[in-house]
């Protein structure tokens, strides 16, 4: 039974990070409580805190950690840890994506040795949300060569790339433009694929990067991997369970008003 003030809990740092997301967080502060708790530190008393809401806002082993100990208490989560769980995990999100008929790009996972794709090649770690997950290898040309067992992606040649920002019903996107990102119309190629996304993981708040390769040529063999019967115009690059917002103009409105809305408070736009 929710408080007259609902108490959120938020796993992200108050004091640094995003700032439209921070923005987005301290705005429900008039209307409810909200409980911040550093995504890099494991808490073990979160069923004491009485929260209605739980959102995993930073993704990190310790925050997913919480979110697993929240939701087995029984308290609601803006994403399902199982979901948030295969999203975090190159290989699972790859094989979930082809066996949904999504287009992804080809790609092998294990040793440099092992990998059978050649360049060019995105060379990636297998977990996201871990130091320096995001600092992918671009190899050209040449012979692989790295240390352990990797994620190898066919590099996917393309005209332009989108990243879809998700929230609940919400949906806006942005592109790379010469003065920086900017917000464009949800292509309606690109719309059906985005639902499928959310329907295959169960997530409410995610985003997309694509890449558009055209429709004139089909899906290239050497460097997709799907199953589709039609010709495919997108390619799934990326799905995270996380949002940056960067370069939409309205994600502190947005943000705020779908995390209100899932304990049962309208929040008023920013300045209002």
């Amino acid at each position: 039974m929710q408080s007259a003030r609902p108490r959120i809990g938020i796993s992200y740092w108050r004091d640094r990070g995003n700032p439209r997301k921070r923005q987005a967080f301290e705005s429900l502060t008039d209307h409810a409580e909200v409980v911040w708790l550093d995504p890099e530190r494991s808490h073990h008393d979160l069923d004491a805190l009485g929260l209605d809401l739980f959102h995993a806002a930073k993704r990190r082993p310790e925050s997913l950690a919480d979110l697993d100990r929240v939701a087995a208490a029984g308290v609601q989560t803006v994403n399902p840890p199982a979901a948030v769980q295969v999203t975090s995990d190159r290989v699972a999100r790859h094989q979930a994506l082809v066996h949904a008929g999504v287009p992804v790009p080809l790609a092998e996972f294990g040793a440099a040795t092992a990998v059978s794709l050649t360049p060019p090649v995105l060379v990636k770690c297998r977990e996201e949300g871990v130091l320096r997950s995001h600092d992918h290898g671009f190899v050209a040309s040449g012979g692989l060569d790295y240390d352990g067992e990797r994620l190898v992606e066919a590099y996917v040649p393309h005209a332009t790339s989108v990243k879809v920002h998700v929230l609940g019903d919400t949906v806006r996107a942005v592109h790379e433009s010469p003065t920086g990102l900017e917000p464009v119309p949800l292509d309606p190629s690109l719309e059906p694929i985005v639902r499928r996304v959310r329907h295959l993981f169960g997530l409410r708040v995610f985003e997309v990067d694509a890449v558009h390769i055209g429709s004139e040529d089909g899906p290239d063999e050497t460097v997709l991997s799907w199953t589709g019967e039609s010709t495919a115009e997108w390619v799934v690059v990326d799905v995270n369970p996380v949002v940056s917002l960067a370069g939409v103009p309205d994600a502190v409105s947005v943000y705020q008003a779908f995390l209100g809305g899932l304990v049962g408070i309208e929040v008023p736009p920013p300045g209002t």
